[in-house]
């Protein structure tokens, strides 16, 4: 018997993407009768509960906090799914997506499974867009080197929360990296679902600056929790001030069939390393390693090693 699977998608000003992602998600190869499609409005004001609404779908909507972990939390205790699937509002999965992540788990027997992020950027990307889709969200790496993995494309066994407990629900950016290395500490397997794909929108300039600055927030508190000591992240920030290397960029390049002007993509990557690292630098003054998250516990659903 195949297992049910909750799907979980923090909203947030995404009416031009969201309409897309909720045709993918309805799509799916997976038996519709064993998937569960949660939409949590974290307090749009564009329209976007209309277009949710318009689709035989459930919505929540998160106000008290505005945090995609807090909306993901709300969904949590909403789900009846023994498997919990995450993606973005601006992540559209491919058509076997819950299929592919669900094999991924069950084949390998692993709690957590992080899929592949693509990005689409057309045929003649801005330079932020290129930027983006070469910097941020390379899932691949994050599972296979960091045991980490974005929210972006995450599979998690239900379970997995009554130990770990929910996400830390206070910050924006940087948390599901944070939570998924604390899950593989405390023992759970984490594998890349390298066919569970989603195929990711770039940002433009502005929103690739803002991400930089609360995805450094983040680190040093993912830092700290590693047991670096503050000198030694304060050392780090100071590093990330400097401007980027020609050299970095252009390997960075290689892996982009596109080509821009090299000085516009420099000072994209400075800009937005400068963002990181004042990020970083209020993170490390005046944010805190989050208390243990209360173990999440429900008796509405059964373990998938039950089945």
């Amino acid at each position: 018997m195949q297992p049910t699977v909750t799907v979980i998608v923090p909203v947030y000003n995404a009416s031009a993407t969201v309409g897309d992602v909720l045709h993918a998600l309805i799509n799916q190869s997976y038996p519709a009768e064993h998937t569960e499609l949660l939409f949590v409005d974290n307090g749009s004001s564009d329209g976007t509960e209309a277009i949710i609404n318009s689709f035989s779908v459930t919505m929540l909507t998160e106000v008290n906090s505005t945090s995609p972990y807090a909306a993901r939390n709300l969904g949590i205790q909403h789900a009846s799914g023994q498997i919990i699937a995450f993606t973005d509002a601006n992540k559209i999965p491919d058509s076997r997506w819950i299929e592919e992540g669900v094999a991924a788990l069950l084949n390998s027997e692993a709690e957590l499974a992080g899929g592949d992020i693509k990005f689409d950027t057309g045929v003649d990307p801005g330079v932020s867009e290129l930027y983006d889709s070469l910097t941020f969200n390379n899932n691949r790496s994050l599972v296979k080197k960091e045991n980490g993995s974005a929210c972006g494309n995450l599979f998690v066994k239900k379970e997995v929360f009554e130990k770990t407990g929910l996400f830390p629900g206070t910050i924006r950016s940087g948390m599901d990296i944070w939570w998924t290395q604390r899950a593989v500490r405390y023992g759970f397997s984490l594998v890349f679902a390298e066919k569970a794909v989603v195929c990711c929108i770039p940002r433009k300039f502005p929103e690739v600056i803002k991400k930089s600055y609360r995805v450094g927030v983040s680190h040093p508190i993912i830092m700290k929790t590693r047991g670096i000591s503050a000198p030694a992240i304060f050392w780090e920030i100071i590093k990330t001030f400097l401007p980027p290397r020609i050299s970095s960029l252009r390997k960075q390049m290689n892996q982009s069939p596109h080509t821009v002007s090299s000085a516009k993509l420099w000072a994209v990557a400075w800009i937005s390393k400068s963002a990181l690292a004042a990020g970083r630098l209020y993170g490390l003054l005046f944010m805190n390693v989050p208390p243990s998250p209360k173990p999440y516990k429900s008796a509405e659903y059964k373990r998938v090693d039950d089945i």
